[in-house]
């Protein structure tokens, strides 16, 4: 039963991954008006650097892909962290109104990390 709950969660934190990392690609989910100007700005930003946000965007789709498998979904979870770091922050701190999805990407994140923490353990040694 834990098992099939995990990879329920996993699949429908892939599904936000990746779905972040197209629309960053083909912008099918266009900015809503009533976005916080601090947010734009960073974005913004983020766009000036040229190679970032389609590295971002393929690291999201790859990653949220990995979180799929058993096999493949501690590395992935691994690899998503300074994303969702990035995403927790502008959440605390300009767009608060995200922060109860973001609370359970962390969740299942930290689910995932802690239920295989000795391998965790392995890849920091």
């Amino acid at each position: 039963m834990k098992k099939k709950a995990q990879l329920i969660c996993s699949v429908l934190l892939a599904i936000l991954f990746v779905n972040s990392g197209l629309n960053k690609f083909f912008n099918y989910f266009p900015m809503p008006e009533d976005m916080p100007q601090e947010v734009v700005d960073d974005f913004v930003a983020l766009q000036e650097i040229v190679w970032l946000m389609p590295l971002i965007s393929i690291v999201e789709i790859i990653a949220g892909l990995m979180l799929i498998p058993r096999k493949t979904r501690l590395l992935a979870a691994v690899i998503l962290t300074p994303i969702m770091v990035g995403i927790t922050l502008t959440h605390l701190t300009v767009a608060p109104d995200g922060l109860p999805i973001v609370v359970l990407m962390l969740a299942v994140m930290t689910w995932i990390m802690f239920d295989r923490k000795e391998q965790l353990m392995g890849l920091l040694k």
